[in-house]
């Protein structure tokens, strides 16, 4: 009998082919947000894994079949530290014998973040490839975002409501409150409760309401409901019970609308702060925030509660535990090229035996060394120094300042209040996931392929933006006195 999950894959890239065409890439975008596994599959591809693999099999289909276009891989300063990148990664993924995937046996675990990395760098040149759409296509990018983590969020909420359909919905996707369902079940008790995928609905929301709606609507009446949706958007992020969540918040609204109106944007950035003033100012005075927004609030100054700034606090001495068990452990074994993502899965069967003793009798440097072991960092230069040595290091820093420096001039080559919804979506997100790897929370899995899902958005937009400017008939009009609309009814 043949697989169910064949079946379903090949359909889907049928599907692709004849149906999807060459739009079939903005399926990337709108599976960035889903990270959960798929765990119907005999593989637990994320729906972004397997979004680019379905592209990559479309791509390579028509190019042996049909059309034998050239291949792009973007401005060298991004492509030459990603091929730098990835040849240190096959170096280790292939160095001592298995490729760290347990399902082909051997001792070795860890293989899967080589796959996921490298697939996701893929996705630039699959995404460069396709022929131009229409300019409405490129539009609806933010929109497609924002339905991926509304998607991404619904197995969670209904896991949330109720936790006794945790395990059920566990069977099929991985994002589920296992927390709600073990301290319905009496497993553990906490204080402090965290909603993190809340606060990133309210990302996606917030970074389509400023791709979609020019600043200068935010004040109209007509639109009225706009602003209302970004404070929501906020009340969510604040609600999550992650300070990174709030940090990010931040950095994408500001970003966003800079890039959008440029210096403009600073007579709005008051009204979130005013809202963050009042949250701070009234907590323990005219009432007392739930503890997962008084953790998310508790690195600005206020009457927080203790146990809100201890489970903060301990967050923070895991990070610096990190850090300098690294480097006293670990930084001179990893040199030049690093000691990859393989490791001994009986580590992790021994870790997992004994992780309560670990836990509660060894202290925060033993967690954090176990943390280390299984390449599961939490920051941002350690995650790249320990799998790629200090060569990769370099490399990927590189990488980040030369995805800066072409955002920004891009950005400043389209005339001001001229950028598409996807221009602003994509060169937002861009700085803000570079900055929040190294001064929040960093993972090179995570990083890289949404790294390269945005440069190829950006390059693709802005590409477009400027054959269409050269294109066009040079002539003089007085300044236009027309009223702002929305950019999805352009």
């Amino acid at each position: 009998m043949i697989p169910f999950s064949l079946i379903l894959g090949v359909g889907f890239l049928l599907f692709f082919v004849f149906v999807l065409g060459d739009k079939c890439w903005l399926t990337i975008p709108l599976c960035l947000p889903m990270s959960g596994s798929i765990n119907i599959l005999p593989i637990h591809f994320s729906p972004f894994e397997l979004s680019i693999l379905l592209v990559l099999g479309y791509v390579f289909i028509q190019f042996i079949m049909t059309d034998r276009r050239s291949f792009s891989f973007g401005p060298p300063s991004i492509w030459i530290p990603l091929l730098i990148i990835a040849t240190i990664l096959l170096y280790h993924w292939g160095r001592g014998g298995g490729i760290g995937l347990t399902m082909f046996g051997g001792e070795a675990s860890g293989g899967r973040r080589f796959f996921t990395i490298l697939v996701g760098m893929l996705a630039l040149p699959a995404i460069l490839w396709f022929p131009q759409l229409e300019e409405r296509w490129l539009r609806s990018i933010p929109l497609l975002y924002f339905i991926g983590t509304v998607a991404d969020f619904f197995p969670w909420l209904i896991s949330t409501l109720a936790p006794g359909f945790a395990p059920t919905l566990y069977r099929f996707y991985t994002t589920v409150n296992l927390d709600a369902y073990a301290i319905s079940s009496g497993f553990y008790e906490t204080t402090v409760t965290r909603f993190g995928p809340l606060g990133f609905v309210g990302l996606g929301l917030q970074i389509a309401l400023i791709s979609f709606y020019p600043a200068k609507l935010w004040i109209r009446p007509n639109y009225w409901f706009v602003p209302v949706l970004s404070l929501l958007c906020l009340v969510g992020v604040v609600f999550s019970g992650f300070r990174s969540y709030l940090f990010n918040y931040g950095m994408v609204s500001v970003l966003a609308l800079f890039f959008s109106i440029r210096w403009s944007s600073l007579l709005l950035l008051p009204m979130g702060a005013m809202a963050v003033t009042i949250l701070c100012l009234g907590q323990g005075s005219a009432f007392n925030l739930p503890l997962s927004i008084q953790r998310t609030l508790s690195p600005l100054p206020g009457n927080w509660s203790h146990v809100a700034l201890e489970a903060a606090e301990s967050s923070n001495d895991f990070r610096d535990a990190v850090q300098r068990i690294y480097r006293e452990e670990y930084f001179e074994k990893s040199g030049f090229f690093g000691d990859g993502f393989k490791y001994d899965q009986r580590f992790m069967w021994d870790r997992a035996l004994s992780f309560s003793e670990r836990w509660q009798l060894r202290g925060g440097d033993e967690q954090a060394r176990g943390f280390i072991e299984v390449r599961d960092h939490h920051v941002g230069w350690v995650a790249v120094h320990h799998p790629i040595g200090s060569i990769g290091l370099l490399a990927f820093v590189a990488l980040c300042l030369n995805s800066l420096l072409y955002v920004f001039r891009s950005v400043w080559r389209v005339p001001k209040g001229m950028l598409s919804p996807a221009q602003v979506w994509a060169s937002a997100l861009i700085v803000q996931i570079i900055i929040s790897f190294f001064a929040v929370f960093g993972a090179m899995h995570h990083f890289i392929p949404q790294l390269c899902v945005l440069l190829g958005t950006a390059i693709v937009s802005y590409r477009q933006t400027l054959e269409i400017r050269s294109e066009a008939p040079a002539k003089t009009s007085p300044p236009s006195t027309l009223t702002p609309k929305p950019a999805w009814s352009s």
